[in-house]
């Protein structure tokens, strides 16, 4: 089969009017930022963005919110901010599903009772997704849009350097500009003088950007068309740049979400490592044992009318 067949199979297939279960890769908000990160690790540790299969299918200006979407992550891999927002990040504390601990900031903790998700979600990973029976919105004041955190400045915007995933490709070594970028927390509060605590989510041009590079990085030509579509160095009557309005970032830096309609299946079962400072210590005489603590376990409609990546020799 070849690849442009494959491509267009898996569009039909995740594609199907009334389909409930699709493939989807991650875009950004990978990894595990409930643990790495200082501000809002709340909020981030909740959802991932993804591009719906085949993601050889140019997000446009008309159509990209059927591409892009916003999921939820298994809620046993969600982080809370135990007893709600500290005075520093040096105080903070966070808690997990099943009740464990760390205090102190992110990567140096204090108090080291979480442990780290077992296989953390890299960029460009295929994942399956479900959609939800109902829609998860920003709009209707979903608690999953809100943090104990008012984000109020740029470094407070900013991932800490794990989040620069494509930072290496050729297309942005030696732009500092686009590198920066990668780093830019997906998160945007549409008013932060009535509703401080409440965000939407963004996508950056230069993160979609690192995504699609990341899964073409072993066909040479297809990189090298991509490179010449991000900068706008293709002909302005191609197709890529016409057909539902083009390209979505050729003009705009950023496209923003207000509702979760996916949820991550986990298929492979992801969970947080037990963390060694979760295990209990007993010092005590054999007829003597500390009491456990008690704990409990506990996001559009899609039709194929993008222009396709694909560049025919």
């Amino acid at each position: 089969m070849s690849f442009e067949t494959n491509e267009k199979r898996k569009s039909i297939s995740n594609t199907k009017q009334g389909s409930e279960v699709l493939e989807a890769r991650i875009v950004a908000n990978y990894g595990d930022p409930g643990l790495l990160e200082d501000y809002a690790p709340d909020l981030l540790s909740r959802f991932l963005i993804v591009h719906i299969e085949s993601s050889y299918r140019v997000p446009t200006t008309n159509s990209w919110f059927k591409n892009l979407a916003i999921i939820a992550r298994p809620k046993n891999l969600w982080i809370d901010m135990e007893e709600g927002l500290a005075s520093s990040p040096s105080a903070q504390k966070r808690s997990d599903a099943f009740g464990n601990i760390s205090a102190g900031i992110a990567g140096s903790f204090t108090v080291n009772g979480i442990g780290p998700i077992d296989k953390p979600y890299q960029i460009g990973e295929l994942i399956k997704i479900k959609k939800l029976s109902n829609s998860l919105k920003f709009w209707d004041a979903d608690p999953i849009f809100q943090s104990v955190f008012s984000l109020d400045t740029d470094a407070q915007y900013t991932y800490n350097s794990w989040h620069n995933e494509g930072a290496t490709f050729p297309y942005f070594v030696g732009y500092a500009d686009r590198q920066l970028y990668l780093r830019g927390k997906t998160l945007f509060r549409p008013d932060g003088e009535l509703y401080p605590f409440w965000y939407g989510m963004t996508l950056y041009k230069y993160q979609y950007e690192a995504f699609m590079l990341t899964i073409a990085q072993n066909n040479t030509e297809l990189t090298t068309y991509l490179e010449g579509m991000f900068g706008n160095d293709l002909a302005n009557t191609s197709a890529i740049y016409l057909a539902n309005g083009g390209y979505v970032f050729k003009e705009q830096q950023f496209v923003n979400f207000f509702s979760v309609d996916y949820e991550d299946m986990n298929i492979i079962n992801r969970s947080r490592i037990s963390a060694s400072e979760c295990l209990p210590l007993v010092v005590v005489s054999p007829n003597t044992f500390a009491s456990p603590r008690t704990r409990s376990t506990s996001l559009t409609n899609y039709s194929p009318t993008y222009a396709t990546i694909i560049k025919n020799s």
